[in-house]
């Protein structure tokens, strides 16, 4: 069980970032005041302990090579980045486009080989007509899910325990084995088998390019879309606590976004506040009078 307390956000932005091992050049999301909460945390990671980064269209490997060069125990943790890596991709307008295929991951880790992708190519498939979401096994091709977007969802903070537990249940992210995740010399995480990778420290960095107009939706269709993207948000964050063990970490980037600041909260406003601890981090104003940029929940129980 991971021993994790959680910094203060004074702590946070008291961190040397100027000291980092960094370079500007490289492509990824990751900035230095976010790479401070992350070092506050995953530095009291040990040897063996596991982190996952999920960065959405996004992952370029910069953060799990920040945490391995920036943290204490970084080269003798097991790191696993989760992100579409298929090798067919141009440049989306995001800034990071063809930097995300698992060939330019390989070249951004260089020596470092305790980093496993959990590709995830081909597992969210968006109908032509905008209005089915397929989850798709990309191990065996079945569909796990398909989710009728037409209609307006029951909104998280109006559902039920069974309701909730039942969309936990759901491998629609986590499908993946040990047997396939490889680090970039095809080498399997723990040798391989069949159990899953059970981190210590979860890390979510939200995509803010998925908005209505980036998905192609308008009018009522845009309406449900928001509505559906934010309660799967508040369905994810549920998910991934769950899976963390007892004195794990949650840490969220991007949460000044309404749409993922909502969703949090309606995700920790059905858990009991026994069970975690939170803390706000990367403020915009040296003050604290503006917006919270990210944010680590602790699992308590």
């Amino acid at each position: 069980m991971p021993t994790i307390n959680l910094p203060t956000e004074a702590e946070r932005a008291a961190v040397d970032v100027d000291s980092f091992t960094w370079s500007n050049s490289e492509p990824g999301a990751l900035t230095k005041p976010h790479g401070a909460l992350i070092k506050l945390i995953c530095d009291q990671l040990e040897s063996g302990e596991g982190v996952q980064v999920i960065s959405p269209a996004r992952g370029t490997g910069k953060t799990p090579k920040f945490i391995v060069q920036n943290t204490t125990n970084g080269a003798n943790l097991k790191i696993v980045i989760r992100d579409d890596f298929s090798e067919a991709k141009t440049d989306d307008g995001s800034g990071h486009g063809n930097n995300t295929t698992r060939s330019n991951v390989k070249v951004l880790l260089g020596s470092i080989d305790n980093v496993y992708l959990q590709d995830m190519a081909g597992v969210i498939t968006f109908e032509s007509d905008n209005t089915t979401v397929n989850y798709t096994n990309t191990q065996t091709s079945a569909n796990i899910e398909t989710v009728d977007t037409s209609v307006t969802p029951k909104t998280f903070d109006s559902m039920t325990d069974e309701e909730i537990a039942t969309e936990i249940a759901k491998e629609s992210m986590d499908f993946h084995t040990k047997e396939v995740l490889l680090n970039k010399d095809d080498e399997k995480l723990d040798g391989g088998g069949s159990d899953k990778f059970a981190p210590d420290v979860i890390l979510v960095c939200p995509p803010p390019n998925l908005t209505m107009d980036y998905l192609g939706y308008s009018g009522d269709a845009a309406v449900r879309g928001e509505a559906w993207l934010k309660r799967e948000v508040s369905i994810g964050v549920t998910r991934l606590l769950n899976k963390l063990p007892v004195g794990g970490v949650l840490i969220y980037d991007k949460i000044h976004f309404d749409r993922i600041n909502g969703a949090i909260q309606d995700a920790l406003g059905k858990l009991d506040p026994a069970t975690y601890d939170s803390c706000l981090y990367n403020n915009t104003e040296s003050d604290y009078t503006g917006a919270y940029q990210s944010m680590a929940i602790k699992k308590l129980a």
